[in-house]
C-alpha cells in the first residue's frame, strides 16, 4: 500500500506534504516504487496524494487538475470537487458491475417494483468500495493552510482542527509517531518537516510501504519541493534520536524485567 502524510504549522500559514513512492494494484498484482513522485499537484496552491488503487487516481483527479492547474482557489472549492468526481466515479462503477448486468441503470433502478432485486441492488450502492480501497488527501494554502480526508462514498472531512493526516497502510505508525510528538500547529517549519518525517520513517516498519521519501511544502507564494539532501539531513537526525533512545529503552526493560510486583 502507502504511506501519505499532510500537516500543518507556522500558526497555519505552512502545510507540509508527504508520501513514498511505492505504487499497488491488487487487481494488477503489481507492487514498484516509481521513479517519479506520486504526489500530485492540483492548483498552484494544492496538491493530492492517495492510498489504495493508483488506477482510479487519476481518472478521479484528472477534471480537478484541467480545471484548477493554474489558479489559485479556494481549498474547500477543489475539495467539493474532487469530492464529487470520487462520488461520481463511484456511482459509475456500481452501475457498471452490479447494475447494468441485471437491466438496470442507478435512474431507473428507483421505479423497480421487484423488493428482492431493489434490496441487493440498493446494498451494493450503500457499500461499494474501489478495489484495494481509496481515500484521497488534499492539502493546499489560501487564507491558512487546510487538510482534507476524502473517502468512501466521497464525503470530504476537514483535517484541519488537528493539523495533521495520514493514510495507508503505515498510518497507524504515522499518527502514533504525531501523538508521541505532542504535534501542533504553532510549531516552526523545521520542527513540524522533521516531525511529520519521523512519522513517515515510523511507517516504514508496516508492509507495502516504499523507503523513499518525497516531502513538498505549501504557502501563499506556492509550492516548493524540499531538496534530497534537506531529507538525508533530516534521516540524520532520526537515526541519532534511535541510537539516543536504544540503551534508554534497554535499561527501561531490563528494570521491568526486575521488578518485584507480588
Amino acid at each position: 500500500m502507502t504511506i501519505c502524510i499532510g500537516s500543518i504549522c507556522e500558526d497555519g500559514k505552512k502545510a507540509i506534504i508527504i508520501s513514498d513512492r511505492m505504487i499497488t494494484d491488487d487487481d494488477l498484482s503489481i507492487e514498484f516504487e516509481h521513479p517519479e513522485p506520486k504526489i500530485l499537484q492540483l492548483s498552484k496552491n494544492c496538491m493530492a496524494v492517495t492510498s489504495g488503487s493508483a488506477l482510479f487516481f487519476q481518472e478521479i483527479l484528472e477534471p480537478v487538475l484541467i480545471e484548477s492547474h493554474n489558479e489559485s482557489p479556494k481549498i474547500s472549492e477543489i475539495v467539493e470537487k474532487v469530492a464529487k468526481s470520487y462520488s461520481d466515479l463511484r456511482r459509475k462503477r456500481v452501475e457498471e458491475l452490479y447494475f447494468r448486468p441485471m437491466g438496470f441503470t442507478i435512474e431507473n433502478f428507483y421505479k423497480c417494483q421487484n423488493e428482492r432485486i431493489v434490496e441487493f441492488l440498493g446494498r451494493k450502492l450503500d457499500e461499494f468500495e474501489f478495489p484495494g480501497g481509496l481515500e484521497i488527501l488534499i492539502i493546499g494554502v489560501d487564507e491558512k493552510a487546510h487538510i482534507y480526508l476524502v473517502d468512501t462514498p466521497g464525503i470530504p472531512i476537514s483535517l484541519d482542527a488537528i493539523g495533521w493526516g495520514s493514510i495507508g497502510t503505515g498510518y497507524p505508525h504515522a499518527e502514533n509517531a504525531f501523538i508521541a510528538n505532542k504535534y501542533h500547529t504553532k510549531l516552526s517549519f523545521n520542527q513540524a518537516v522533521y516531525f511529520s518525517h519521523e512519522a513517515k520513517r515510523r511507517a516504514e516498519v508496516a508492509p507495502r510501504v516504499g523507503k523513499v521519501t518525497d516531502i513538498f511544502y505549501i504557502d501563499r507564494n506556492g509550492i516548493r519541493q524540499l531538496s534530497a539532501e534537506s531529507i538525508e539531513k533530516l534521516n540524520g537526525i532520526f537515526n541519532e534520536k534511535e541510537k539516543l533512545i536504544e540503551p534508554i529503552e534497554k535499561e527501561i526493560n531490563e528494570k521491568i524485567y526486575r521488578l518485584s510486583l507480588w
